[in-house]
């Protein structure tokens, strides 16, 4: 959100409970920003599209006027229709605008008011199935997965998640603060099972079932679960890890999770954690542009940067108290 914004142009036009409100577009600096105001009125507030470190189905925001508000921003093409909810879950429609050819923009402006809002007004959307899409969802940078590159994805995530459940069994009897929680561990540890019995080639219900328990004990043999740890590179988002720098000021670290005593810690690979030691921290801005999720657009790499110098490197550069 920006203050004194440029006049923009304006795309639609609707009315809003204190009168009629217009939906406004203008780039600047390669960024396309949407924005609402009250007709005849300066622009006071706006969204610039694609400024976060990965690209959503629906970028949006809200301003809430007493008892009513506006939700704006942008939607992908996979999204077909648009409405606003208030807190209580009422629906209001919504509207999908197409920009200007000459800002050289697949997404669309999207908007709607809602009233009776008080603390939440939210834009969602829905594909071409009915199917729910909200700005918390990710679009993916590749939309052509063939069949087999989706199915090796769900088999990779059952095969890390059976991994972990099993990891997480065997240590949390003997934890007070986990040991009633073991029966719930258990049973999504046995629904994993079931979605890879699929990818493995049950053809029903029965078929599947009755692999589970052989699919676990898979598992519990395997010789790789003992030294398996749990996470991501907090940099690249590789596995496996190789070190957790510990919280709060990220200047040590440890060699597996079972070692961590800080309430937080930032997780390295061992390509990283030899960056993070020679201080190469544009290296690490560059892997962290290849992880899942981020984008390749203007400014996404100064976004990224930002994001670990705020989040890892301003904390280990600090002094020691």
């Amino acid at each position: 959100m920006r203050n004194e914004l440029p006049e923009g142009l304006v795309l639609d036009e609707a009315e809003s409970p204190d009168g009629p409100l217009e939906l406004v577009a203008y780039e600047e600096k390669g960024t396309v920003w949407i924005g609402v105001k009250p007709k005849d009125s300066p622009l006071k507030q706006a969204i610039g599209l694609h400024t976060g470190s990965s690209e959503n189905y629906v970028e949006t925001t809200a301003s809430i006027y007493r008892t009513w508000g506006v939700a704006f921003g942008a939607v992908s093409l996979e999204v077909e229709r648009v409405e606003v909810r208030n807190e209580r879950g009422e629906a209001f429609e919504g509207r999908i605008v197409p920009l200007p050819a000459s800002f050289h923009e697949e997404y669309r402006a999207a908007w709607g008011v809602a009233t009776s809002c008080r603390s939440d007004c939210t834009l969602t959307g829905y594909d071409d199935k009915g199917r729910l899409i909200d700005g918390v969802m990710i679009r993916p940078r590749r939309r052509d997965l063939t069949a087999e590159e989706r199915l090796e994805l769900i088999r990779a995530h059952c095969d890390n998640s059976l991994k972990y459940y099993t990891w997480a069994l065997r240590r949390m009897p003997s934890i007070p603060e986990q040991a009633g929680h073991v029966q719930e561990v258990e049973n999504s540890r046995r629904a994993d099972a079931i979605w890879l019995a699929y990818v493995e080639g049950a053809d029903d219900v029965r078929a599947a079932l009755s692999a589970v328990d052989a699919i676990i004990q898979r598992y519990e043999a395997a010789p790789d679960v003992e030294e398996w740890e749990p996470g991501n590179c907090s940099f690249c988002g590789e596995r496996p890890v190789a070190a957790w720098f510990e919280g709060p000021r990220f200047r040590s670290f440890v060699r597996s999770s079972n070692e961590v005593r800080s309430e937080e810690a930032w997780l390295a690979c061992a390509t990283c954690l030899v960056l993070v030691e020679s201080d190469d921290r544009e290296s690490l801005v560059a892997r962290g542009m290849k992880r899942p999720g981020s984008k390749a657009r203007e400014g996404a790499e100064a976004i990224m940067r930002e994001i670990q110098n705020e989040q890892f490197w301003q904390r280990r550069d600090q002094l020691s108290d």
